[in-house]
């Protein structure tokens, strides 16, 4: 997707994937942001940045939003997500993500699914956090090794359907 490609002509789309397309700019993301009736994107590996989040925002049937591997969203981007109605974000391998970082981005209200594979800056503060999601079904914290035991008694208090800890070191016998 690059600037002029008229993504406007596609006012009924549903989902939309711009996985691994790295061109992207400023317009690129105002089109997207366009797309009204939008309720799957999937923007991983895709070099969305801070501001460029604010775009995302304008989707207000997104439902569903995979950032994994946008490693240049910091706090301040993932913020933006907080006032949005998602059901699912998948931020795996995205470097920005903390505790405080998630505090402002997820919506308590509407979580049902959560992919924090690989985030190096999750530990147990962001799984205590994540209990007050009372209708998260699927969390998966795959290679997240900030993790130990007190995550775990987190965890055990959420009534999940699905649950990846693999790679977890605090996952023993």
């Amino acid at each position: 997707v690059a600037t002029g490609v008229g993504l406007g002509r596609f006012g009924k789309l549903l989902k939309l994937v711009v996985s691994s397309c790295t061109r992207i700019a400023e317009a690129g993301w105002k089109e997207i942001a366009s797309l009204e009736r939008v309720r799957h994107l999937n923007a991983s590996r895709c070099l969305l940045t801070n501001d460029y989040c604010r775009f995302l925002t304008d989707l207000g049937e997104l439902t569903q939003l995979d950032v994994s591997a946008c490693t240049l969203i910091s706090e301040s981007g993932f913020a933006q997500f907080g006032g949005m109605h998602l059901e699912s974000i998948h931020l795996a391998g995205c470097k920005g993500v903390s505790s405080q970082g998630l505090r402002r981005a997820i919506n308590d209200k509407y979580l049902r699914s959560i992919v924090l594979d690989a985030c190096g800056g999750v530990n147990d503060e962001s799984i205590l956090l994540l209990g007050d999601c009372k209708k998260l079904e699927l969390l998966s914290l795959s290679r997240c090794s900030g993790l130990t035991e007190k995550a775990a008694e987190g965890i055990a208090k959420m009534a999940l359907v699905r649950l990846d800890l693999h790679g977890c070191a605090f996952v023993d016998d």
